[in-house]
């Protein structure tokens, strides 16, 4: 297929995935020096109800590693984390400054570990002078995850810029392409969020505009490896001057 009918393809297959895994790594170079965070991750629909799904993300190796489980339903989400105490030294491994993260702080992290949290519209209002605008209504739910995945599909903004070849990704043959972002489509696919009234997300004129200057899609360099055989997403990564995320 074309460059753009394997993109759309691939994102429309992830949208209306059942089940998703792979692993990731986080590069930051620093001083000449490149220090690198792996980990993994498992996104999954329970099939006696598609809207009840799971994504658990691992980060770090051993003594540095840290975890978190969402499970969204179609009216409520919740999160668990496991491993926060380890977070010092997983910023120490990236050579990042850990200086908060001392052994009291450290304990008092590794004490929230084995519950399960839940974001409602009064945890919200605690944070008022972050999100004045109160964007974020409360946490996120399956409904809400499924608008999105529709509305992006009425609106895609991601386009394929320049096709660089087939690659062997884990032993899959993949097409590497370099994508971009539509400026206009991201508007329109913003304005629609906002029309829609997302239960969780509520857009405001400003925030539509702020988003669609984002500076990190504008300073990014953004590449994608798609599976020939299944059109699925093999590996995605995000270059910035400083840093490099890929996602396999």
């Amino acid at each position: 297929g074309t460059p753009s009918y394997m993109l759309n393809a691939a994102f429309q297959n992830f949208i209306a995935s059942d089940g998703e895994a792979g692993t990731f790594s986080y590069q930051t170079a620093q001083g000449g020096q490149t220090y690198t965070l792996k980990g993994d991750f498992l996104g999954y629909t329970d099939p006696s109800d598609l809207h009840n799904r799971t994504l658990t993300i691992n980060a770090g190796q051993d003594a540095s590693r840290v975890s978190g489980t969402v499970r969204l339903f179609s009216d409520a989400s919740y999160a668990q984390v496991a491993g926060l105490g380890n977070l010092g030294r997983l910023i120490d491994m990236l050579h990042g400054n850990s200086s908060v993260f001392t052994p009291e702080n450290s304990v008092r992290l590794s004490s929230l570990e084995g519950q399960w949290y839940t974001v409602t519209g009064s945890d919200i209002n605690q944070v008022d002078d972050i999100l004045p605008q109160h964007t974020v209504q409360s946490g996120p739910t399956s409904t809400d995850v499924e608008m999105l995945g529709q509305l992006y599909l009425k609106h895609p903004f991601v386009i394929a810029a320049q096709q660089l070849g087939d690659e062997h990704i884990n032993n899959t043959n993949t097409m590497h392409l370099k994508i971009s972002i539509d400026s206009p489509k991201l508007n329109e696919f913003l304005q629609a969020i906002k029309a829609a009234q997302i239960k969780s997300l509520q857009l405001t004129d400003n925030d539509v505009q702020t988003l669609g200057k984002s500076s990190f899609l504008a300073n990014s360099t953004l590449e994608v490896w798609i599976a020939r055989s299944d059109r699925s997403f093999a590996q995605i990564r995000v270059t910035r001057p400083a840093d490099t995320t890929t996602v396999t």
